[in-house]
C-alpha cells in the first residue's frame, strides 16, 4: 500500500494533478483550491519543491481571481523565490502576474504596473503569445482606470490581434468585456452591443462559466447605458450570483454597485439605497477601493435626486475626501507608471541597439583577430632572422662588451619573438575550426615539459605526473596544447631557488564525467592582491618576469574556447595550483 502511495504521488503524477485543478479553476474553483492545497501538501512530504513552487503559483493565481490579495501575494512570492533560484523565465513571469494584479486591484497602481510590464517583456521574449495578451489585457485596464482610455483602447486591440493570432478564445472575450465599456463611454451603445454579446457567445462555447459572469455583467451595464433597467436588472443579478458561486470579490463588488445603479434608474429608491450601503459595507471589509470610491459617488446622486440634502452632503463628502486621497495619490502613480512604460520601452529599445552593437563588436573583433595574425606572421620571419644573424655574431671574436651587448640583443629579440608566437597562438585559439580529436595526455604532456629543457634551471625541477589510468578525453589537440603549455611554462618561469621546486601534473574524471586538470608547483606564488589581474592581457604581477604578460590570459581565452573553467589556489611565497575543469564531450554543445 505504501509503495504504491509513493507510486501515486510520483512527479510525473503531481504534475498531471497540478493540470487539471489548474484546468477546473475555470467552472469550479473551490475544488480547485482543495486539490492545490491537497497537492502542496504531499509535494512538501515528499520534498518535491519544484512541485510545492507550481502550487504556490496557482494558489496565488486562484486567491488573486476571488480578490483575496493577501494571499494571492504570500503564495506567488513563495514561487517566485524557487523560480529565481532556477532561472525560469515563464514561471518567474507567472509568479510576477499574479503579485503585479493584485497589487493593481488594490490600487498600488505603480508597482502593479511595472510588473506587469516586466512580465510583458518576459513573455514576449520567450515567445509566450498567449500569456502576453493577458498581461496586455491587465495593463488596458489600468490605463482605462486613470481615464486614459485612447491608450487603453489601443492596447486592448493589439491584445485582441494577439488573441485572434493565437485563437486563444478564453482571453478574447475576457478582453471583449472592458471594450465594450470603452465603446459605452464613446456613445457607441450598438458597438458595445455587439461585442458584449459576442463575449457571451464565446463563453458558452468553450463552457467557461466563471468567465460568463464578467461577461453578462458587460451585457448588463449595455442594458443600463440604454436605460432598459429590468434587463439590466436580470443580467446584473444573474451575474451576482455566479461571482458568489465562485468566490469572485471584485467582481461581486461590481455587481453589487451596477444593481444599485439600476435600482436608482427605475426609481426603486429603497433598493438602490439598500444595495448601494451593501456594496459600501462589501467593499470595506474586502479592501476593494476602486469600488467604494464609485459607491459613495451613486449614494450622493441616489440622495440628491431623492431631495434628502443632508444625505448627499454626507456621502458627497466621503467621495470628495475619498476622491482627493484616491487622486492625490494616484495622480502620482500615473506620473510615476508613465515613467516606467517609458522606460520599458527606452530598454526595449536599448536591447535592439545593444545586440546591433554586438553584432558590430563580433565583426571588429574578427577583424582584429585577422589583423593579428596577418601582422604576427609578416613580423615572424625577421625576427627569426635576426635570432639566426645573432647566432652568427657570436660565432665571431668580439670583445667582452660586444659580447655583452650581443646577449642583450639577444635577450630582447627573444622576447619579441616569445610576444609574437603569444599573438599567434591567441589568434587560433579564436579563429581555428573545431577539429576534435582524441587526446594521448601521456605523449602530449612529456612533449609540452620537453620543449622547455632549454630552461634555466630546468633540471633540478622535479616533474610528477598522475594521469588516471585508461582515460579517454576528445577535443581540439591545439587547443589542450595550449592549456597544457602554458600552465608549465608558467610553473618553470616562477621557480624558488631556496627549495628543490617540483610540478605536478594531475589529470582524471570527477564523478560527473568531466575532466579536471591540476598543476601545482612550490614556486613563488601569486601575491592575494594581483590575482584577480593575472588574467588580463599584458599584466605581469612581477616586473622582473620576461614573458610577454600574454601567457595567463591564452590560458583563460582558450579555456572559455572549451566552455570550461580555470581557478587558482597561491601563496605568496609557498607555490599555486591551477586547476582546469572541462565538460566531456563540450566539442558538442558549440
Amino acid at each position: 500500500m505504501q509503495q504504491n502511495q509513493q507510486e501515486a504521488f510520483s512527479e510525473e503524477v503531481l504534475e498531471q494533478m497540478l493540470e487539471h485543478a489548474y484546468i477546473t479553476r475555470v467552472n469550479n474553483i473551490k475544488d480547485s483550491f482543495k486539490d492545490l492545497e491537497y497537492i502542496l501538501k504531499i509535494s512538501r512530504e515528499t520534498q518535491l519543491e519544484n512541485i510545492e513552487a507550481k502550487a504556490h503559483s496557482y494558489l496565488g493565481l486562484l486567491f488573486m481571481i476571488i480578490g483575496n490579495n493577501v494571499q494571492a501575494i504570500e503564495h506567488s512570492n513563495k514561487a517566485l523565490a524557487y523560480f529565481q533560484k532556477e532561472n525560469n523565465s515563464k514561471a518567474i513571469a507567472d509568479a510576477k502576474f499574479n503579485i503585479s494584479s493584485s497589487l493593481y486591484k488594490t490600487d498600488n497602481f505603480h508597482e502593479g504596473l511595472r510588473g506587469l510590464l516586466e512580465c510583458r517583456l518576459i513573455y514576449k521574449s520567450i515567445g509566450d503569445t498567449k500569456s502576453e495578451a493577458k498581461t496586455l489585457k491587465s495593463i488596458a485596464t489600468i490605463y482605462e482606470y486613470w481615464g486614459d482610455f485612447n491608450k487603453a483602447f489601443f492596447i486592448y486591440q493589439e491584445c485582441i490581434e494577439l488573441c485572434e493570432k493565437n485563437e486563444d478564445l478564453g482571453i478574447l472575450s475576457n478582453v471583449y468585456n472592458p471594450l465594450s465599456g470603452l465603446y459605452i463611454k464613446r456613445g457607441d451603445i450598438q458597438q458595445a452591443y455587439d461585442i458584449s454579446e459576442r463575449s457571451i457567445q464565446i463563453k458558452k462555447k468553450i463552457q467557461d462559466e466563471r468567465g460568463l459572469a464578467y461577461s453578462i455583467y458587460g451585457k448588463g451595464k449595455v442594458y443600463l447605458a440604454m436605460e432598459k433597467y429590468k434587463v439590466a436588472k436580470k443580467f446584473f443579478l444573474i451575474s451576482l450570483e455566479l461571482q458568489k458561486k465562485f468566490g469572485d470579490k471584485l467582481g461581486e463588488g461590481m455587481a453589487l454597485n451596477k444593481l444599485g445603479l439600476t435600482y436608482t434608474g427605475s426609481n426603486d429608491y429603497k433598493q438602490a439605497e439598500e444595495t448601494l450601503l451593501a456594496t459600501i459595507d462589501f467593499s470595506e471589509q474586502y479592501n476593494i477601493k476602486v469600488i467604494l470610491y464609485k459607491a459613495y459617488y451613486n449614494l450622493y446622486q441616489l440622495y440628491k435626486k431623492q431631495h434628502l440634502s443632508y444625505k448627499a452632503l454626507i456621502y458627497l463628502e466621503l467621495y470628495l475626501q475619498h476622491k482627493e486621497n484616491t487622486i492625490n495619490s494616484r495622480t502620482t502613480d500615473i506620473i510615476k507608471s508613465y515613467e516606467v512604460a517609458n522606460e520599458v520601452y527606452r530598454l526595449e529599445q536599448d536591447t535592439k541597439a545593444q545586440k546591433d552593437y554586438l553584432e558590430v563588436v563580433q565583426k571588429k573583433n574578427t577583424e582584429l583577430d585577422s589583423f593579428f595574425y596577418r601582422v604576427s606572421h609578416d613580423l615572424k620571419g625577421p625576427i627569426t632572422s635576426l635570432m639566426g644573424l645573432n647566432s652568427l655574431l657570436k660565432q665571431e671574436h668580439f670583445d667582452e662588451k660586444s659580447m655583452q651587448y650581443l646577449s642583450m640583443y639577444q635577450k630582447q629579440s627573444s622576447r619579441i619573438q616569445n610576444i609574437v608566437m603569444d599573438l599567434i597562438n591567441l589568434t587560433k585559439i579564436s579563429s581555428d575550426k573545431i577539429v576534435p580529436a582524441n587526446i594521448n595526455f601521456v605523449e602530449l604532456i612529456d612533449d609540452c615539459i620537453q620543449s622547455y629543457s632549454y630552461s634555466e634551471n630546468f633540471e633540478k625541477i622535479e616533474f610528477k605526473i598522475d594521469i588516471e589510468e585508461g582515460l579517454e578525453f576528445k577535443s581540439e589537440w591545439v587547443i589542450i596544447n595550449t592549456i597544457l603549455q602554458n600552465l608549465i611554462e608558467n610553473a618553470i618561469k616562477y621557480i624558488r631557488e631556496d627549495v628543490t621546486p617540483y610540478i605536478f601534473i594531475r589529470i582524471y574524471r570527477l564523478a560527473n564525467d568531466d575532466l579536471r586538470i591540476e598543476v601545482e608547483d612550490n614556486g613563488q606564488g601569486i601575491p592575494q592582491e594581483y590575482q584577480d589581474k593575472i588574467y588580463d592581457m599584458f599584466y605581469r604581477a612581477n616586473e622582473k618576469a620576461d614573458g610577454s604578460g600574454l601567457g595567463l590570459y591564452i590560458l583563460r581565452r582558450a579555456v572559455e574556447r572549451l566552455q570550461g573553467d580555470v581557478s587558482l589556489k597561491s601563496e605568496h611565497g609557498k607555490g599555486s595550483v591551477f586547476t582546469i575543469q572541462l565538460k566531456d564531450k563540450h566539442y558538442q554543445a558549440k
